[in-house]
């Protein structure tokens, strides 16, 4: 009995082992002498495309890509830097849970920070894009105190007007749940907040860059290294198979539908022009790759190749 016991264990164990293994949450590369590693948050939902084009063009255009619009989901990347200024990280994401249902599966970014050996407590600077909750509500913690409690917080100057100004910036596309996101979020970090002008270099190595539109403040960030570039684009485009491909798609939350669209143009030309590397926040993770022109009013997303694969992974299956 013993024997036949054992045989099944050494049979199928290794089985076991391949079953309980999981797609890493984590993605590590280099900028110049730069460590970077981006961490997956979850994913966005929309039961319906949150586009101004036609349900049959989004389709399409999904469905070309081999993506669905039933649900559509778009990815969250934030990224988590080393250098010698410390640890920065750009757009904490969202909190997730269920009061706002677009990022009820959001939300994992604590948890993969931690399993990727990156407590919050390390980061020592956070960045903002832009104010939209899907990118800051992750400044808060559960217990309403700042989630990364040693880090000071950067956001552009006009941004900030936006969402601080009186009476609320409140309308159908950004209602006073967003607002309210946004002032709760930044609140614990107000001794040691940041704003930094547009067009300006906040700390050695990162530039923040004007592109308004998506909101009023809306930056790119540059992030340059021992000559070496990467691009992180913030919400300027969503995905490949939307504003990418197709740029003229606006958004609803766009504060600036035609401001936007040029914002976007424009961006993309330059990084495709340029073959930067781009981090992209709603790609598909880990949202890292190049921009290539592919019509004259559309463009392409070419998926980074793949870096620092290891040799194995060494995995706890059960927890």
């Amino acid at each position: 009995m013993f024997l036949r016991s054992a045989i099944f264990l050494l049979c199928f164990v290794p089985i076991l082992g391949f079953l309980c293994q999981e797609n890493s949450p984590v993605y590590r590369f280099t900028i110049g002498d730069i460590r970077a590693t981006v961490i997956y948050d979850g994913f966005l939902t929309f039961t319906t495309p949150p586009f101004f084009a036609p349900v049959e063009d989004v389709n399409a255009s999904y469905s070309a890509c081999f993506r669905s619009i039933d649900p559509l989901t778009l990815s969250q990347n934030v990224l988590v830097l080393d250098t010698e200024a410390g640890r920065v990280l750009i757009d904490p994401g969202a909190r997730g849970g269920e009061e706002v249902p677009v990022l009820a599966s959001a939300g994992l970014l604590f948890k993969n920070m931690r399993a990727a050996g990156i407590p919050p407590e390390s980061i020592d600077h956070v960045f903002l894009t832009h104010g939209h909750a899907d990118h800051v509500s992750g400044l808060l913690g559960l217990e309403g105190g700042p989630a990364f409690p040693n880090a000071k917080l950067y956001v552009g100057v006009t941004e900030n007007r936006f969402w601080m100004t009186e009476p609320l910036p409140i309308s159908e596309d950004h209602p006073l749940r967003d607002t309210l996101l946004y002032r709760d979020g930044v609140a614990p970090y107000a001794p040691s907040l940041q704003l930094v002008e547009e067009d300006s270099s906040p700390l050695p190595g990162f530039r923040f860059m004007s592109n308004t539109g998506h909101s009023p403040g809306h930056n790119y960030i540059e992030v340059e290294s021992n000559g070496e570039t990467l691009i992180v684009s913030g919400d300027t485009w969503e995905s490949k198979p939307d504003q990418l491909q197709n740029p003229d798609w606006q958004i609803g939350t766009e504060t600036d539908p035609p401001m936007a669209r040029r914002s976007r143009v424009k961006l993309l030309r330059k990084v495709a022009r340029n073959r930067s590397l781009v981090l992209s926040f709603h790609e598909a993770f880990p949202g890292l790759g190049h921009v290539v022109k592919s019509g004259r009013r559309s463009f392409d997303w070419v998926v980074a190749p793949p870096r620092n694969i290891g040799t194995g992974v060494v995995q706890k299956c059960f927890s």
